[in-house]
């Protein structure tokens, strides 16, 4: 099985991390020292290590995109948190892209099944939409999603946390 997840309130708390970093922010975007005054690794979310080294490494990547306005900033910036949390040395690759996720997700699927973790719903549509033989999971932290959005849409389901990805998945076979 390969695994592609998101990396923003998917792996990383997005929100706290926001929060915290307010000070540190320049016309809208933070300093590049950012990393120096805050440690990434402590915004990862409890479950992300062990739910990473459960997996084989080369069944995992990561896809996250880039705000169009934050341009080359943003790369760096999203680089620099994934490589600082550890994450990149739990996957086998990592993409920065703008845009929908969903033909970037189609033209790396193959024969293996493949499993597509995110915190938008309009990823999860976009990957639906261009290949509904993904396993797609909306992974909704805070409890907001609505189980209509799963209504009726085969290998869509919802989570709360990493850890229950796997009880989906026995569904699979």
């Amino acid at each position: 099985m390969q695994y592609i997840l998101d990396v923003d309130r998917t792996l990383f708390d997005t929100d706290r991390f926001k929060q915290d970093s307010e000070s540190y922010k320049r016309d809208g975007v933070w300093e590049s020292g950012i990393w120096n005054q805050l440690n990434p690794k402590d915004y990862l979310y409890d479950d992300v290590i062990p739910f990473l080294t459960s997996l084989d490494k080369e069944s995992v990547g990561i896809l996250t995109v880039i705000r169009d306005y934050l341009g080359d900033k943003g790369v760096e910036f999203q680089k620099g948190k994934v490589e600082l949390t550890g994450v990149s040395e739990l996957v086998s690759w990592c993409e920065y892209m703008k845009g929908e996720k969903g033909e970037y997700v189609a033209e790396r699927c193959g024969e293996e099944q493949m499993v597509f973790i995110d915190d938008e719903p309009g990823q999860i549509d976009s990957v639906h939409e261009h290949c509904p033989e993904v396993i797609s999971i909306l992974l909704d932290r805070k409890g907001k999603a609505a189980d209509d959005f799963v209504a009726g849409r085969s290998n869509i389901h919802i989570v709360r946390e990493l850890s229950e990805v796997s009880a989906i998945l026995e569904q699979y076979g």
